[in-house]
């Protein structure tokens, strides 16, 4: 599976910037973040994988809230949209309707596994 954006991991507040080993960790999981989550398999917007915490968004970074919701628009139509190969105009028409939405708003009406 190709991945589109940088790890959400990289927006979180419990991301760990300088961890002393030589793979990605958090304060969820200290041992080593699941390649699943990494990658952008999970989003980690629920707790998952046997731990509490979950992706917060760490808002001491400029752009943060922004980038984490055009990530979620585009899981959302590729998720739950029209095929734009089959249904050009109502591909476009679905992608629009997402346009302007709060990450709140896109979550609560398309809730993501």
């Amino acid at each position: 599976m190709m991945q589109l954006f940088p790890p959400i991991c990289l927006s979180c507040e419990h991301y760990t910037k300088d961890s002393p080993l030589s793979f990605p960790t958090c304060k969820a999981f200290p041992e080593g973040i699941p390649k699943e989550i990494w990658s952008g398999q999970v989003d980690h917007l629920k707790p998952c994988m046997g731990e509490k915490l979950t992706f917060t968004p760490d808002l001491e970074q400029e752009g943060v809230v922004e980038r984490v919701t055009e990530r979620i628009r585009v899981k959302i139509y590729m998720r739950y949209g029209p095929d734009p190969i089959r249904s050009p105009e109502e591909a476009d028409q679905f992608w629009e309707s997402l346009e302007g939405k709060s990450l709140e708003e896109l979550l609560a009406r398309w809730p993501m596994p």
